[in-house]
């Protein structure tokens, strides 16, 4: 499952294309990539961590649908929700094309 964050909408939802949700304890591993347009540059970003709301109802069903909806609309509802949140930023990460690849082999 590929996604891609387009410029003009920076904060989407979905981790590669998911919105896990994680229950204690629980982890959620994903690869990422970036395509450069030049042979240096960096990646920076951040995470928003939330408490699923407990909802019923049509609220419920609103909330269902979000969450298959496009990704930049579903991180605004999610955002909009009023639900305890905070921000898991990620270090910035440089790219180099000049620096070889480390092989497993």
């Amino acid at each position: 499952v590929a996604t891609q964050i387009k410029s003009d909408q920076p904060e989407a939802a979905g981790v590669v294309g998911f919105t896990p949700l994680l229950e204690p304890g629980q982890s959620f591993g994903f690869g990422s990539g970036v395509v450069l347009r030049s042979p240096k540059g960096a990646l920076t970003g951040s995470f928003l961590v939330m408490e699923e709301p407990t909802l019923e109802g049509k609220d419920l069903k609103m909330h269902e649908y979000m969450e298959q909806a496009e990704l930049y609309i579903r991180h605004a509802y999610y955002k909009g929700l009023g639900t305890e949140q905070f921000y898991l930023p990620l270090g910035q990460l440089q790219f180099d094309v000049s620096v070889p690849c480390v092989s497993a082999r």
